[in-house]
């Protein structure tokens, strides 16, 4: 069984991350919370849309390494790979932020999964030959497709519903927040229960 994780926003939490930099930013007050759909609905709701793109720019690029994995992620990437599953990285990735600082943002990225031990030679699951960063959301897709994903997990509804998304591919939804009620999709809110979801399609447990 080969699996496929998204990136930004499956592995990489950036709650805690958008929040702070939102405050020194000025560009939300503290009450509006942690979590990046409310951050992104506030500044957007106050035409600050160029804010917001500037915002994710620094939070994916020189920011990086202080955003966290979420809970329980390595962990069970880990066990997954100590259980014989292939576990491969899959993400769209534009390579630099259209606002702000020019960062290599393939490069930020792969500096945040070393940094967090997400890479084999720290013991982590991928290895520099298991990590795909695409620039376009089409060619994304076509790693999918290419590397023969039995199971790609990704926090987009939008993406896992793509027309060309690969056939065959069982669609695994990453709802942290559990907003996504009745989505055609498996869905996880924690990833200490990924074993479970996928034990009727591999006896992993």
């Amino acid at each position: 069984m080969r699996i496929g994780v998204d990136f930004d926003n499956t592995i990489v939490c950036y709650d805690e991350l958008f929040y702070r930099l939102g405050l020194e930013m000025g560009l939300i007050p503290a009450s509006v919370g942690k979590g990046k759909q409310a951050i992104r609905d506030y500044i957007r709701s106050n035409n600050a849309e160029e804010h917001w793109i500037e915002l994710q720019g620094m939070a994916y690029g020189s920011y990086i390494l202080q955003a966290s994995p979420f809970e329980g992620c390595l962990e069970v990437l880990r066990r997954l790979v100590v259980s014989d599953i292939d576990v491969i990285l899959v993400s769209h990735k534009t390579l630099y932020p259209h606002r702000g600082p020019r960062v290599r943002l393939h490069d930020a990225a792969r500096g945040w999964l070393r940094h967090h031990g997400f890479l084999s030679d720290k013991g982590g699951p991928f290895t520099q030959d298991s990590i795909w960063f695409e620039v376009t959301r089409d060619e994304k897709i076509a790693r999918i497709a290419q590397q023969r994903c039995d199971i790609f997990i990704d926090d987009l509804p939008e993406f896992l519903g793509e027309p060309s998304f690969p056939k065959g591919v069982r669609r695994v939804l990453f709802d942290a927040l559990g907003s996504h009620e009745g989505a055609a999709f498996l869905r996880l809110e924690r990833w200490s229960d990924l074993p479970t979801l996928i034990a009727p399609l591999k006896g992993v447990a």
